[in-house]
């Protein structure tokens, strides 16, 4: 890994940095209270040699006391010290109990002797530190050292400071234990996040897409605003089906075509990027019609609000012709056939000879044809619509979809021969399409009415229906509206 994937890889799981590091806190702050309380006071005295008559003996004095502090202060630890000293403490603790509280330590080339006692109590160890001081000034001279001619100890302890209350405990440090858990934290997110990254195969960007073999048609930004008002914004998300829109009109033929847009995986984005596709090529100028072959996703009714009606699936099924299941949108130049509903598997109709034959009759109708098919990974019925079409566009939800499925399903569509044109890649956004639905219906007044040729007629379903013109009715409609 790079030091760009790193960054990424932090980037992605920023959150679960945040809570490791949280989590290293709350643990932290869990020991910090069980932890036990530890207070220290401290006595310093100081060892010198005892009455020295001249400077000369002063200053061999100084030397003695500093080589005799490292043994009184093994001294100190004894029980010649504690015993005393427990026995002032009013034989509250033992001389063994009170050697574990005392620590001393001396400075090279001095007679300087610190003692420290430590306790969970600051009163307790200032009353040990005291008593043990004394001790030490009593019992010490007399044992180290011996005695000079006149019969006195050579030695003598003076207390320089007299042990103070401790304000705060020196134990646990909660300073240090806080920031050693945070770090450790963090520490183990970014482990976590490394490891995510390294093994997450989802599509990221439009490259993700290329690496797995695809031909990356184009990028769809997510965006809120109604379908209504596509094409009336400049903005990032007009300009990119503006782009498809171009990508697309120089893969059909200059007499129209069919293209299918078929999701990788089901999705909440797949109905709105489909429509909105057709709604570009309207108000580009192409007269459009958008089929549904999904009877799952009921684009008619989740885009428009349409009631449940006949469509495409009836149309195959023989039950009512093609003109009968096309219905105006709000957008002008769009009509859209809705997948409607068939006690026959929607997989069998879309294997029947009578989808190519809906197919010829739309292309011949309309300057282009949009197909929603189903999902590519959750059912077949996709792959064996892509051999009716012109054109053919898988979409990847950038962040959901992962780069083996989208190579397994290219490799799926080839294996029976049927072409993909490339890859649009759909940024993925909770809400987009719930948000595009409520726009789209606020500007609607009622249901749109069918288009009906003539509710008469019983010639074929596809036969003698004009190619080069649309209905009286709804041409009117298209000049008045333009």
């Amino acid at each position: 890994m790079e030091l760009q994937d790193y960054s990424r890889a932090i980037m992605r799981s920023w959150y679960v940095l945040l809570l490791s590091a949280v989590a290293g806190a709350v643990i932290g702050a869990v020991y910090l209270s069980s932890a036990p309380v530890v207070y220290e006071a401290t006595a310093r005295l100081v060892i010198a040699a005892n009455d020295p008559l001249e400077i000369p003996d002063a200053a061999s004095g100084a030397t003695y006391a500093a080589s005799m502090a490292s043994t009184a202060a093994a001294v100190v630890r004894s029980s010649v010290v504690l015993e005393p000293a427990a026995r002032a403490l009013g034989d509250t603790v033992t001389a063994a109990e009170l050697a574990e509280h005392v620590s001393t330590a001396t400075q090279t080339g001095t007679g300087l002797l610190t003692v420290t006692v430590s306790a969970s109590d600051p009163d307790v160890a200032v009353a040990m530190a005291a008593a043990v001081s004394d001790a030490t000034r009593l019992t010490v001279p007399s044992t180290v050292g011996g005695t000079n001619a006149a019969g006195a100890p050579t030695l003598r302890i003076e207390v320089l400071s007299a042990p103070a209350t401790p304000g705060a405990p020196v134990s646990p440090d909660a300073k240090g234990v806080m920031v050693v858990a945070i770090l450790m934290g963090v520490a183990v997110g970014l482990a976590i996040a490394i490891a995510r990254y390294a093994t997450d195969r989802r599509l990221r960007t439009a490259d993700d897409a290329t690496e797995a073999g695809a031909i990356v048609l184009g990028t769809v930004p997510h965006g809120s605003r109604s379908l209504m008002d596509a094409g009336l914004h400049d903005d990032a998300v007009t300009i990119a089906y503006q782009s498809l829109r171009t990508t697309v009109l120089s893969l059909l033929p200059e007499s129209g075509g069919s293209v299918m847009l078929a999701p990788l995986t089901s999705g909440r984005h797949d109905a709105g990027v489909v429509a909105s596709l057709a709604v570009s090529l309207a108000r580009g100028g192409k007269r459009t019609l958008l089929i549904d072959l999904d009877p799952d996703a009921d684009l008619a009714g989740r885009l428009w609000g349409m009631h449940p009606q006949a469509g495409a699936l009836e149309v195959l099924a023989g039950a009512i012709k093609g003109p009968r299941a096309v219905a105006e949108t709000p957008v002008a130049a769009l009509w859209v056939m809705a997948a409607g509903h068939s006690d026959e598997s929607a997989g069998d109709l879309l294997a029947r000879p009578a989808l190519g034959a809906l197919l010829r009759w739309a292309v011949g109708r309309y300057d282009a044809v949009v197909v929603n098919a189903p999902a590519l990974a959750t059912r077949p019925d996709a792959v064996t619509v892509s051999s009716s079409m012109d054109c053919v566009i898988v979409t990847a939800t950038l962040g959901h979809d992962t780069s083996p499925d989208l190579a397994a399903r290219l490799r799926g569509l080839a294996a029976v021969n049927a072409k993909v044109d490339g890859v649009l890649a759909v940024h993925a956004r909770p809400g987009m399409l719930a948000r595009t639905v409520a726009a789209t219906r606020r500007r609607r007044v009622e249901p749109p009415p069918l288009v009906v040729d003539d509710p008469v007629d019983t010639t074929p379903l596809f036969e003698h229906e004009p190619v080069d013109e649309l209905p009286a009715s709804t041409s009117q409609e298209v000049g008045e509206r333009a």
